[in-house]
Order: structure tokens, then C-alpha cells, then sequence
């Protein structure tokens, strides 16, 4: 049975493929999943705020795999092993994932499709953008353009307190 664990913690569960709230999906570029959390759970909570501050941005996976099912190749100076099957044990949203190609989002931080239509931003690669660029990781030129696109937009229309509180006290000494 396929678990979800909180912190990669056998002892905290938060859901499983037969409980139907872990649901996984193999695609050409990987592995993906979506879990719904628990309501109550105090381990689900602390995952949910600690997402939503950006500490937890990765994912651990739990899996055994035969060396039969490993295809290893060197990209620029470096090995790289693809595994071409695992058995999976269990998926775990992590503060420092093994692999930091992973990620772990809210889902209610990136489907809001009718923002996506009205702004023309892709609103879960800018998520994917900020994760990436939390773990150092390239950024792509399309990605950088859906960046400028969201700053454009922002520029001028988000005033911080404190930047509304200079600008007041610039104008009255302006006055």
C-alpha cells in the first residue's frame, strides 16, 4: 500500500492510494501526485502553513528498486541514474527533499483558472518558478518571461505599508 507521510514520518499519516485521498500519476517527465489533506489532522495543518510560508516546497519518496531498472548516463561531468521502475513505498512533503528537482504546491495556490484567463499568467508555472528559484535552480527563458509578465503586472499596484507610509510623508513635505 502506497502511503503519504508527513516530514517522511511513518508515525505521522496523512493519506494513502487506498484511502483515495493520494493519487498518483506516472507521465513522460515523472512522477506526480495530489493529496488531499485531511481536515483536523495537526500534521496536515502544520504541512499546509508551512507550505504556504515556502518552507516546504519538496517531496521525498519512499521506494526499492532493482539495479536491473537503474539506466545510468553522464550529462555534463555527471552521473545520472533513471530509474526506469521502482516500488513505491510512500510520498512524504519535505523541508529538504533527497532529490531538489521535486516539488510539493498547494493546489489552492495554483488553480485559479478564471486569474489565469483574466491576467494571462500561468499561475501554476509561477509557482513552479519561485520553487525553482528558492533551490537555486535554472530558470528558463520561458519561465522568465511569465516572471516579467507577473512583475509588470504587480509594478505599481501593490503598495507595501510601509512604502504607502514614505510616499504620504514625501508628499507633505512635497505640499
Amino acid at each position: 500500500m502506497i502511503e503519504a507521510w508527513a516530514h517522511h514520518d511513518m508515525t505521522k499519516p496523512i493519506g494513502s492510494v487506498a484511502a483515495g485521498n493520494l493519487r498518483l500519476k506516472d507521465t513522460p517527465t515523472g512522477l506526480t501526485y495530489e493529496l488531499d489533506l485531511p481536515q483536523g489532522n495537526s500534521d496536515a495543518d502544520n504541512l499546509v502553513s508551512l507550505a504556504n510560508s515556502g518552507i516546504i516546497g519538496g517531496t521525498s519518496i519512499g521506494f526499492g528498486v532493482n539495479q536491473d531498472d537503474v539506466r545510468w548516463t553522464r550529462d555534463g561531468g555527471e552521473n545520472i541514474a533513471e530509474v526506469l521502475r521502482a516500488d513505491l513505498s510512500h510520498i512524504s512533503p519535505v523541508v529538504t527533499p533527497a532529490y531538489p528537482q521535486t516539488s510539493a504546491m498547494l493546489r489552492s495556490m495554483i488553480t485559479d483558472h478564471d486569474k489565469v484567463d483574466e491576467y494571462g499568467i500561468d499561475l501554476n508555472l509561477l509557482a513552479k518558478i519561485f520553487v525553482a528559484a528558492k533551490r537555486g535552480l535554472i530558470i528558463s527563458d520561458n519561465e522568465m518571461e511569465v516572471a516579467r509578465r507577473a512583475i509588470e503586472l504587480l509594478r505599481g499596484r501593490i503598495q507595501t505599508p510601509r512604502l504607502e507610509r514614505a510616499m504620504n510623508q514625501v508628499s507633505r513635505l512635497l505640499i
